[in-house]
């Protein structure tokens, strides 16, 4: 699957993307604009809360914005708990996991069938 791996530290972003490709993806990092996403097609989009929760917000408002029904599946990854709940309203077709379940949920992902909300 093609993931679009959405992290705020560049070292921790390389280390979250080598566990993805060990897991049999192919992993699109540091993006700067919504349309080099779009020209690269995900098929799943993961937004690490572990720093910066505010970012994964703004960004996950941007791509649903400006892609609309065109957006991959997306998976929230961690994050504090007080903040987890506050976006789960936002994004209620989105999925919420800690990182050491993404394995599995990205396994059951279906691009077809998912968007954002």
């Amino acid at each position: 699957m093609r993931i679009l791996l959405v992290h705020w530290d560049d070292m921790e972003q390389q280390e979250l993307a080598s566990e993805l490709r060990i897991w049999g993806h192919e992993v699109i990092a540091g993006f700067t604009t919504v349309g080099e996403v779009k020209d690269s097609k995900p098929e799943g989009v993961v937004i690490s809360l572990r720093r910066m929760p505010g970012h994964g917000r703004k960004t996950a408002h941007e791509l649903r914005e400006q892609l609309g029904e065109n957006c991959a599946p997306l998976v929230f990854a961690d994050g504090l708990p007080d903040k987890v709940s506050d976006m789960m309203g936002e994004f209620n077709q989105a999925r919420f996991v800690a990182w050491d379940l993404l394995e599995s949920t990205l396994a059951g992902l279906d691009s077809t069938t998912e968007e954002i909300a």
